[in-house]
């Protein structure tokens, strides 16, 4: 790999981690920047989850500094999601790993960028994930939930941030800070296996890897300082913008 692609994939992370700390969704830049320089769209995919595996654990250790987990109820509720969340994730990465073409892959990659510029699109318009006006819990449905983005956080990832927020707003009465601190914890435990799955196959490219995990720190550190700056209107619509952009290259060229 060339020092000009190395750096086009620090940027590609840098812009990844900045995205999932201000809008989500943020590997659907660095797996698209991977493919655009050469890689196979499994490889991509693959290559990916060391990235999500290293910010999701600073994210973690936050909010353990924070004491978030300190609350058996909520720790242990959240393990047993990341459980249900284990067996789909292992079968979504089996079956990118050995069942997908790249062809294939590179397909479904579009159809999700534009699924997830849907759900930009409608934050952007102030429609939100949703809420429950009850809040009640739901722990079938929640369990049930978990297996079904498990898979699809083996089998993608992108986006899956998305859809567990939404889970946990209408299946549980947490607020949004043990929201996120349950959803990073699942996400690292479940991508921990898929990883395991990708590395058996030898899809993970770990020169890549190391790039793209370099530049989602800084992204992540970046991201988390103008949070607080930043209108995040401004950025879903660049992020939007990327996405449409990303999914043409991806569908049609």
């Amino acid at each position: 790999m060339s020092p000009s692609e190395g750096l086009a994939l620090f940027l590609a992370g840098l812009g990844a981690g900045f995205c999932n700390v201000m809008a989500g969704g943020g590997s659907l830049i660095s797996v698209t920047m991977m493919i655009f320089l050469g890689l196979p769209p499994t490889v991509a995919n693959a290559t990916g989850r060391p990235a999500i595996i290293a910010q999701n654990i600073l994210a973690v250790l936050g909010f353990r500094r924070a004491r978030i987990y300190r609350d058996p109820v909520f720790r242990v509720s959240t393990i047993l999601l990341a459980v249900a969340a284990l067996p789909g994730a292992l079968a979504g990465a089996y079956v990118a790993a050995t069942k997908v073409s790249d062809v294939t892959f590179q397909r479904l990659l579009a159809v999700v960028m534009l699924g997830v510029a849907i759900v930009t699109w409608w934050r952007f318009r102030g429609g939100g994930l949703g809420t429950d006006p009850l809040r009640e819990r739901r722990p079938v449905f929640l369990l049930a939930a978990f297996f079904v983005m498990g898979f699809y956080g083996g089998f993608i990832q992108a986006g899956v941030g998305f859809f567990m927020i939404a889970a946990f707003l209408h299946g549980s009465s947490w607020d949004m800070v043990r929201i996120n601190a349950a959803k990073v914890l699942i996400v690292l435990i479940y991508t921990g296996a898929a990883l395991l799955v990708f590395t058996g196959n030898w899809l993970v490219d770990w020169n890549a890897a190391a790039w793209v995990v370099a530049g989602q720190a800084v992204g992540g550190l970046v991201g988390a300082r103008t949070a607080l700056r930043w209108p995040e209107a401004a950025v879903l619509k660049v992020y939007l913008v990327l996405l449409l952009a990303f999914a043409t290259k991806l569908a049609f060229f």
